[in-house]
């Protein structure tokens, strides 16, 4: 079984704007520069991996569209053009090889799922054995629910929705559309906010909801706390790494990608378009601007309000960041000369604090 090139031409004319070849040749999978089959198809970003991709055993083969005029001659491959050979792999995976069902649905209601009576179930709906649906709950049409996933009363979960096993949804809480929630994540637990006195500290329930917005991906291990009174909220199409945790009332603007052991403190306010880099932090209580990319372990500690690229601890204009990080390599041979250099100027004084 496989499909034609002609056949992926047809259903992505945007990305695929020419084929230089066999438009009938087919294509049963997907294979790399270090590892294909005949009837796979390899995709390469840069003009510069042309030469690999075409010495590779894979015959069809998508390129960026400044390969036009360099494109060897051979009867033996297919080239499909593109403005976007990325998004034209992600799309053409999607479609056609990735599995369209999470293996523990099938395509069907388990009856070792637990769901209460009040729930609204929209068609196409699957649900894993041992999840539990709570009161009231809703869940939008062709969702897939995994197995062993806790969904409690009055949350909400958008059409075509896929929750992978274990994940944990708080009661009121909302996932939108085309949404991908993945293994072990929680939405909607209790924040870290405490009232003391002198007998210790006492938890303040979190009564504030987690608002997802459609097409938001959040990965493996990561903890999104509900808010104290208001909402923890996170804009379309932001994409959440693996182990991130998001303190209470955390605010997320659209299409913002967040990278592996990402920390947010609570009551942040993020803008649009945020990029950073793993481990980085951002303290509670402060707001940054649309558009900002921030370089790994790097931490933001005020308000910052400027768009732009930075990094480090304190957060510096990334050339800043970069020209540090260059120098820290050096900073034991600088402090040798410049110890040599004080003793040239100041011989007498140097003397003295080694007598010291």
């Amino acid at each position: 079984m496989g499909i034609h090139v002609r056949q992926i031409q047809e259903k992505f004319r945007d990305l695929i704007v020419d084929v230089v070849g066999n438009a009938d040749e087919t294509v049963a999978g997907i294979g790399s520069l270090h590892q294909s089959q005949p009837s796979d198809i390899l995709f390469i970003f840069k003009a510069a991996r042309l030469s690999d991709a075409s010495t590779a055993q894979a015959k069809t083969i998508v390129v960026p569209m400044s390969c036009k005029d360099k494109l060897p001659i051979s009867n033996k491959k297919t080239f499909l053009l593109s403005p976007n050979p990325e998004m034209a792999m992600a799309l053409i995976m999607k479609e056609f090889f990735a599995p369209k069902l999470m293996g523990s649905c099938n395509g069907s209601i388990s009856e070792r799922a637990q769901i209460s009576s009040t729930a609204k179930i929209s068609k196409n709906v699957s649900i894993g054995p041992f999840s539990f649906i709570g009161e009231n709950v809703e869940i939008g049409e062709g969702a897939q629910i995994s197995a062993n996933c806790v969904i409690e009363n009055n949350a909400k979960i958008g059409a075509r929705t896929q929750l992978y096993p274990f994940v944990f949804l708080g009661a009121n809480c909302v996932i939108g559309r085309d949404c991908l929630i993945q293994v072990h994540v929680g939405i909607g637990s209790q924040g870290f906010g405490y009232a003391h006195d002198k007998t210790g500290h006492t938890l303040k329930p979190h009564i504030g909801n987690v608002i997802i917005g459609d097409r938001v991906d959040i990965g493996a291990g990561t903890m999104i706390d509900r808010g104290t009174i208001d909402d923890s909220v996170f804009g379309d199409g932001t994409k959440i790494d693996n182990l991130c945790h998001f303190g209470h009332n955390a605010v997320f603007g659209k299409n913002c990608l967040i990278t592996a052991g990402f920390i947010s403190g609570g009551s942040v306010n993020v803008g649009d378009n945020f990029v950073c880099g793993g481990r980085s932090v951002v303290v509670g209580h402060n707001t940054v601007a649309a558009n900002v990319t921030v370089a790994g372990l790097s931490v933001v500690t005020k308000n910052h309000g400027q768009s732009g690229q930075f990094g480090g601890y304190p957060l510096v204009p990334m050339q800043t960041y970069m020209r540090n990080r260059l120098a820290v390599a050096h900073l034991a041979e600088m402090r040798k000369n410049i110890k040599r250099l004080m003793k040239k100027i100041f011989p007498d004084e140097i003397d003295k604090e080694s007598a010291e």
